[in-house]
């Protein structure tokens, strides 16, 4: 099974569209930082807990060593100590990383890190059978309306391929 570190974005959009569940549906091994979780609100927190308690989600605390390497990566200013934490952790599990964050996912791809989004997610959904093509549609257009920073050309490109084939 892949490995997944994911940042606290992923989990507040896929909470707010009510499709946090499907995220441990499909194929991953979902961890993610105390770091992340420091940062969700009460309510975020404790759906997040049960996913926890069901063994479902790793919620990693950083070893001395991985606070040392967060502290010295050399990374832009733009990225939050809890960014560099989910970097460093997805780099010690040689995992994927889930984010939803532009600076984050540049710097990722600057270092030839394996980066994914909701997008992706999304696709994954569909593919695992969580979510059939007129429900992925409808979250896909919910999305759009609550997180402004999504690249739109390509959510309305997959709504359009999603809506054919709904036919």
């Amino acid at each position: 099974m892949q490995v997944a570190v994911t940042d606290a974005n992923i989990f507040i959009d896929l909470i707010k569209l009510d499709l946090i569940a499907h995220l441990f549906a499909i194929e991953l091994e979902i961890y993610t930082t105390l770091e992340v979780v420091d940062e969700l609100n009460e309510e975020q927190f404790q759906i997040l807990k049960a996913f926890h308690q069901a063994d479902r989600l790793t919620i990693h605390i950083l070893t001395e060593e991985e606070y040392e390497r967060v502290d010295s990566l050399e990374a832009p200013k733009a990225l939050s100590y809890t960014d560099r934490s989910v970097i460093v952790l997805a780099e010690t599990l040689d995992a994927i990383l889930l984010t939803g964050d532009g600076a984050v996912r540049r710097f990722c791809e600057k270092e030839h890190k394996e980066v994914r989004g909701i997008l992706w997610v999304f696709d994954c959904f569909l593919e695992f059978q969580c979510l059939n093509y007129a429900e992925a549609v409808e979250k896909m257009e919910a999305l759009l309306n609550i997180n402004n920073r999504l690249p739109k050309s390509d959510c309305e490109e997959r709504i359009k391929k999603w809506k054919k084939m709904t036919l």
